[in-house]
């Protein structure tokens, strides 16, 4: 009979091992607070499915980093600085190197309520045949269809300040940015330009 109490002091030990991993289990996955089975007294089905600590760390991690990037972007989205001018009009393009079919940021300014028109490796423009309209003059050695117009007819606000966004889709090379005056006189309108700014595409 003496092997009846060793084998039942086997299982206790075996039963307190078993308690004791349970225990340290518990202390490193739950903190007060955490949900409890109301039956076995274990995590539940939905809270066993969560990502341990760790992971849910990481994840935190990555989506604050997510969020100072989207923030920091935002941030470069804002159109370039351009000292303030309601008499002589100037232009400033964010960058003056950029790839084809990049985006460039531009801000313009002058006389408040004056018409504008922005375009790339236009030289002038002269009347069409079609009232109202104005037909691009490429720069030298260019043609029309290697250049565009980078901005829709515009004004300047009544704080004399206009800007804008437009993507580079010409061929690589170097340009000019023109920001280019519109006056209408009678049925017919007329372009001069006012600034300018260069542009390399590559």
């Amino acid at each position: 009979m003496p092997e009846e109490p060793e084998r039942r002091n086997l299982g206790q030990r075996a039963l307190d091992a078993e308690r004791q991993r349970r225990a340290r289990q518990r202390e490193t996955q739950y903190q007060p607070g955490d949900p409890v089975h109301p039956v076995h007294g274990g995590p539940p089905d939905w809270y066993r499915a969560l990502p341990n600590r760790s992971t849910l760390r990481w994840l935190l991690v990555v989506f604050f980093g997510i969020v100072v990037l989207t923030i920091v972007r935002s941030g470069h989205s804002h159109p370039p600085s351009l000292a303030t001018n309601c008499t002589k009009p100037g232009l400033a393009l964010s960058t003056s190197s950029t790839k084809q079919s990049g985006n460039v940021r531009w801000s313009a300014t002058g006389p408040a309520h004056e018409e504008v028109v922005l375009a790339v490796g236009v030289q002038g423009f002269k009347a069409n045949q079609v009232p109202n309209r104005l037909r691009a003059i490429p720069d030298a050695g260019r043609t029309p269809s290697g250049v565009q117009q980078a901005s829709p007819l515009a004004r300047f606000t009544s704080g004399c300040r206009l800007s804008g966004e437009f993507s580079a889709d010409v061929v690589p090379g170097h340009y000019q940015v023109r920001l280019f005056r519109v006056t209408t006189v009678g049925s017919s309108l007329s372009a001069t330009p006012v600034a300018s700014r260069p542009l390399t595409v590559k």
